[in-house]
């Protein structure tokens, strides 16, 4: 006769598996609804007691292994004792669930308390003595921006999205390509995003981007910066530990955002260093523009950067390869919707070459500042036609500082 030994499982595991199964199958059937579930505690005490445990494990496991969960803590007394001391005892036991769920590594961000008061009248005391936690799915959902940008967040989130791609965007609110250090980087698209709460990978505390790329191709070689706002109140991009990959599309970059509480974020995907075939050209005008250009027939610059060049002219930056020769294109740029046009060939060029880290750069600018003509009150106007009548008539063309009319002398 064959005999077998039969192994049992001891009765603590047993119930312990079974409530995960239980629970598992009841997670399943909800979407985006609210699950309570209740632990109990002995008279007047509010230790966690052995069958609690395994419930609240049972819960962890869940959640190690979910995504887009919040949980919310709350906890009653029965009728006995003042309401004093039922108060404070309830509070003790909030906090021994919330301890609980802390010391077992769930993060702290998705565990909060409740103010929930319920009405248990009609309870028998030694159910009245419990702590309800109470588990939310956050289902997701991805928000657009106008230029393709794409946030994945939780359904209820509230996101909105600002992008800044073009330079009548970067112009109106202010976001250029300049670094703490004050240097011109290279920047392949700026977005702002506003929004609730993070919800939706295993910490909870992170959104998911999809932003495209300004010039359409991924540039491998690009950095996440975070913009910061300077001692002298001056807004400039800081370089983070955010690492921003492609899709498979090479259009997009990817990359996760952390979220502390509720507000905005805005971050630029920009690269620290130029590349050797690139340069900086300045252009200086007497106005203010929008929507500014430098293009001919077969090239356009890349705009990076606005700067007002002490009050006395307005400074565009642009970007561009080595290979382009700038002095044979066309600025263009808007003031109260009037569209201007000026042929870099007739503005003032000054060249500083390429040295070691240092970019080339080229400066374009309307007038060439004499300091005793300055403090005059006007500046000597440089172009063709202002070189020709200087040439045969000995006089120069003069801009008054003030009220921009020509005069000559």
């Amino acid at each position: 006769m064959n005999t077998h030994t039969l192994t049992t499982m001891p009765k603590d595991n047993f119930i312990k598996t079974v409530l995960i199964i239980v629970m598992f199958f009841s997670f399943l059937s909800f979407s985006q609804e609210k699950k309570k579930i209740a632990i109990y505690f002995e008279f007047d005490k509010y230790e966690i007691t052995p069958k609690g445990k395994i419930t609240l494990d049972s819960i962890l496991n869940l959640i190690s292994n979910s995504r887009g969960y919040n949980i919310t803590i709350n906890a009653y007394t029965d009728s006995k004792g003042t309401s004093q001391h039922n108060f404070g005892l309830a509070n003790y036991r909030k906090k021994a669930v919330f301890d609980y769920f802390i010391e077992n590594k769930l993060d702290v961000r998705r565990v909060s308390y409740s103010k929930f008061n319920e009405n248990l009248e009609n309870i028998s005391d030694d159910l009245r003595r419990k702590a309800i936690i109470e588990l939310e799915y956050i289902k997701s959902k991805t928000f657009y921006g106008k230029n393709g940008t794409q946030v994945i967040a939780g359904k209820n989130d509230g996101v909105t999205i600002n992008e800044y791609f073009s330079a009548k965007e970067m112009i109106r609110d202010s976001k250029f390509a300049i670094d703490e250090k004050d240097q011109i980087i290279r920047s392949d698209g700026m977005i702002t995003i506003c929004y609730g709460r993070a919800t939706l990978d295993e910490t909870g505390n992170f959104y998911l981007v999809k932003m495209p790329s300004r010039e359409g191709v991924v540039n491998p070689s690009m950095d996440v910066y975070l913009e910061v706002t300077n001692d002298k109140d001056e807004k400039r991009w800081k370089l983070t530990e955010i690492k921003a990959e492609s899709d498979e599309t090479k259009k997009f970059y990817i990359f996760k955002i952390p979220i502390v509480s509720n507000g905005c974020i805005s971050l630029n995907v920009d690269c620290k260093l130029l590349p050797d075939n690139e340069k900086i050209t300045y252009v200086s005008t007497m106005d203010i523009f929008d929507n500014v250009e430098v293009r001919d027939a077969k090239n356009k610059l890349l705009f990076s950067a606005y700067r007002d060049n002490g009050g006395r002219e307005n400074q565009y930056v642009f970007l561009t390869k080595t290979s382009i020769i700038t002095r044979s294109m066309f600025f263009y740029g808007y003031k109260k919707n009037k569209k201007t046009m000026l042929r870099l060939s007739d503005l003032n060029l000054k060249e500083v070459e390429k040295k070691g880290n240092i970019p080339a750069k080229e400066y374009y600018s309307e007038t060439v500042y004499n300091a005793k003509d300055y403090e005059n009150g006007k500046t000597e106007k440089k172009g063709f036609w202002p070189l020709i009548k200087k040439v045969f008539t000995g006089k120069k063309t003069y801009i008054t500082n003030n009220n921009n009319k020509q005069q000559t002398t």
